[in-house]
């Protein structure tokens, strides 16, 4: 994992707060082998190479933040997050969003050119550890929807991918119900939740002309998340690591800006 992070030994962080602190590391690889689990939250790790102590930093910090400190060993993360990305299968291309955070915070997604239904966006989404069974694939449709009426509607949440993660998060526990599908409405911040789905009700699957929606099945099968319930408290008390999933936005890709 070295050739992940840059290195500045005996160096530490000034006046940073870490998330977390992990006792007992032997060695700085195992600093950073829990910093790769924690995926998109852990940018920097400060080393205490004599009490073998990681603390672990969630926002990257330039160089004029360094102090000298002989015991410490300061790791950065180098190169660029992606949180999504475009693939277009006929042509074999996959196009990296590393550089429009701006569309992809606000969710500025367009239809695809193609009308054959080969390219899809899919972008990344980080929970944190009490929700491993994430590691789903989660399908996501803009272009058509569920006409059925919905078991719960929320209202006021954050506008782009912040809401639709909220809305994502709402859908996965909700706990009177199995909600099998949701749509998160862009520049509303509202989101419904259904306890139906394209499978299970085809016929109310049908096109949908607003562009403002986008409509998304859970990924997560109802035992998965019954055992999640079962053993939450359990499961909250590690949930400094975190886990990513993939949307898929099929037929969609990002407009860059």
């Amino acid at each position: 994992l070295k050739p992940c992070f840059e290195r500045y030994l005996g160096f530490k962080l000034s006046n940073a707060k870490p998330y977390h602190s992990e006792w007992r590391m032997k060695t700085a690889e195992d600093c950073l082998h829990f910093c790769a689990l924690s995926l998109s939250r852990c940018r920097s790790v400060v080393y205490d190479k004599f009490l073998h102590v990681c603390h672990y930093i969630p926002g990257g910090s330039g160089e004029e933040n360094l102090e000298h400190d002989s015991r410490m060993i300061f790791f950065k993360i180098s190169g660029r997050d992606c949180p999504a990305f475009s693939y277009f299968d006929a042509e074999r291309e996959c196009i990296l969003h590393i550089n429009n955070a701006a569309s992809i915070e606000s969710l500025n997604l367009i239809p695809s050119p193609t009308t054959n239904f080969n390219s899809r966006t899919q972008m990344k989404f980080c929970f944190p550890g009490e929700f491993f069974f994430l590691r789903k694939v989660f399908m996501a449709f803009h272009d058509f929807t569920l006409t059925v009426w919905p078991r719960e509607q929320y209202n006021g949440l954050p506008e782009g991918r912040a809401g639709l993660q909220a809305c994502i998060e709402l859908c996965i526990l909700s706990s009177e119900f199995y909600c099998k599908s949701a749509s998160f409405i862009i520049k509303q911040g509202k989101c419904i939740l259904r306890d139906e789905n394209s499978v299970t009700m085809p016929k109310e699957f049908r096109e949908n002309y607003d562009p403002n929606e986008l409509y998304f099945e859970n990924g997560c099968n109802h035992k998965q998340i019954s055992n999640f319930f079962s053993n939450f408290h359990f499961l909250f008390q590690n949930s400094n690591i975190r886990f990513s999933f993939f949307l898929v936005l099929l037929h969609l890709i990002l407009l860059l800006v």
